[in-house]
């Protein structure tokens, strides 16, 4: 069963993707939740700022785990980094483009008008690149190529995201897909001696 904390936590990390930061007040955080007003205030006496960056925590624990358990799933990397931007492209699409990139939208709107959340913004891309960055080396990347190219898949997922949603069109994530499958696999083989 899910605390009421735990509602308003996941109910404002979904609103964070759908709509932002500025967008999601709190009237509509605890509606949408379905908790008490007082309950909002005895879990987060901080207020927005406060729910905004334990969601924002919640949501890169919950994209690094998806996105370990998928490359888990895969010998290849390549292969594995392609068919996970596949399968965002799929859930933009599906949200009719209203979703997809669950830390974008807050980053973008508190990068220099809120420095906690800014904060756990900054801590959440390293978080999701760490987990690119370990699964690379694994692979057999070393470890400085590892870690930029963990920091270019996050950049193409995100930029690609965005223009998706932009354009309503899920083709810039299947783009960025083959061009990370490519660019990794020319990595692999430049150390590997091919």
């Amino acid at each position: 069963m899910t605390s009421p904390r735990e509602k308003i936590i996941l109910t404002t990390c979904d609103l964070l993707e759908r709509q932002g930061y500025h967008a999601s007040g709190l009237n509509e955080i605890i509606q949408a939740s379905g908790a008490p007003k007082g309950s909002l205030y005895h879990y987060f006496p901080g207020g927005k700022t406060e729910i905004a960056v334990e969601a924002v925590h919640s949501a890169a624990e919950a994209t690094a785990r998806i996105i370990e358990d998928h490359l888990a799933g895969y010998d290849d990397p390549a292969e594995g980094i392609r068919a996970l931007l596949e399968e965002i492209a799929r859930r933009v699409e599906q949200s009719g483009f209203a979703a997809g990139g669950p830390l974008m939208l807050v980053a973008l709107e508190t990068v220099t008008s809120s420095p906690p959340i800014n904060q756990a913004c900054r801590r959440a891309y390293q978080q999701i690149q760490a987990v690119f960055s370990r699964r690379l080396m694994a692979a057999g990347v070393n470890p400085s190529a590892a870690e930029s190219l963990g920091l270019l898949i996050v950049a193409v997922i995100e930029g690609a995201t965005l223009l998706s949603r932009t354009l309503h069109d899920a083709r810039p994530l299947r783009e960025a897909a083959g061009f990370l499958a490519e660019q990794i696999r020319q990595n692999l083989t430049s150390q590997n001696g091919g």
